[in-house]
């Protein structure tokens, strides 16, 4: 005869059991799915890499960590793309990606018109910026392309992922290459022969052209669209959580702009790739995609 005692031990030992088998598979289908590091790889920050501190490296990883929202954004909306799937998820999803183009068109443009031109009156040296210029007339056809396709659909309803997928896909190269490109051409400006000695009133300067620069080129971009879409995909784990209160600014100001001014467009942000404090979320389109990918393939098996 089982004593109550053992019988209870086993019960728990099965219920145990279960329970972390179920904790398992859940983590396992999560860790599948894909996130928003990937089709486009990250930047990884030149401070993070090298531990230096002088101008152009600290100007140089301010940039790649906006340069990582507009990759998490692609990433975003290419894996995502063809999984969206009533009207209202596709307005929404066309919002969002016409969103990130607002970004990376703004950027680019600010880059081109404003910090060029300023960081060569600091280095007196002409045409440090030739290959960027190069890498930035790589992938604009291509970009066009995407804002053109998005903004010229009679109705959400006739959104193709596919089609967005495809013409991502013809800029996708140069536009890796030159976000991770730029970021070693500003690093490399410390080693120019007239680049500011540490500590000189030309370091001050061009260390606040730098930090102008970046918190005019966000908020002037879109207060309710492409700042809201960039803290969005701001990953505050990333780099071991060094970047965790990056962009720098009083938590209720960052809670303000996300939560208030992203209001006005708030079903966008559910494709986005990070909570409203920077921890990474599930991509909103891909969940419950490994499901019924498995459920098909057993209902496959059962038509043999």
């Amino acid at each position: 005869m089982v004593s109550f005692g053992l019988l209870f031990t086993n019960i728990l030992t099965l219920i145990f059991a279960s329970l972390l088998t179920t904790s398992m598979a859940q983590a396992t289908n999560h860790a599948a799915k894909p996130w928003a590091d990937q089709p486009c790889p990250l930047i990884k920050t030149p401070q993070f890499e090298t531990k230096k501190g002088d101008i152009f490296t600290k100007g140089a990883t301010h940039m790649a960590l906006l340069h990582n929202a507009i990759l998490r954004g692609f990433n975003t909306i290419y894996l995502q793309a063809p999984h969206v799937k009533d009207e209202q998820e596709k307005a929404d999803f066309i919002g969002y990606s016409l969103a990130w183009h607002k970004f990376v068109a703004s950027h680019h443009d600010d880059e081109e018109r404003e910090l060029f031109p300023a960081v060569e009156g600091v280095l007196k040296e002409k045409g440090i910026w030739e290959k960027t210029h190069q890498e930035h007339q790589s992938f604009l056809g291509g970009l066009a392309d995407f804002e053109i396709y998005l903004s010229s659909l009679h109705s959400p309803y006739t959104f193709s992922g596919t089609e967005l997928v495809r013409i991502m896909d013809t800029f996708r190269e140069p536009f890796v290459n030159h976000f991770h490109s730029e970021i070693a051409t500003i690093a490399n400006f410390s080693t120019l022969p007239n680049a500011p000695a540490a500590g000189s009133p030309e370091a001050d300067t061009t260390a606040a052209t730098f930090k102008a620069w970046g918190k005019k080129t966000l908020t002037k971009a879109g207060m309710t669209d492409v700042v809201p879409f960039c803290l969005l995909n701001m990953d505050g784990t990333y780099e071991d959580g060094m970047w965790a209160n990056w962009p720098p600014m009083p938590g209720p100001i960052r809670w303000m702009m996300v939560n208030v001014f992203g209001s006005w467009n708030w079903g966008w942000w559910r494709f986005a790739s990070c909570y409203g404090n920077g921890m990474p979320r599930p991509l909103y389109a891909l969940e419950g995609v490994a499901d019924e990918a498995a459920g098909k393939k057993e209902s496959d098996k059962g038509e043999l």
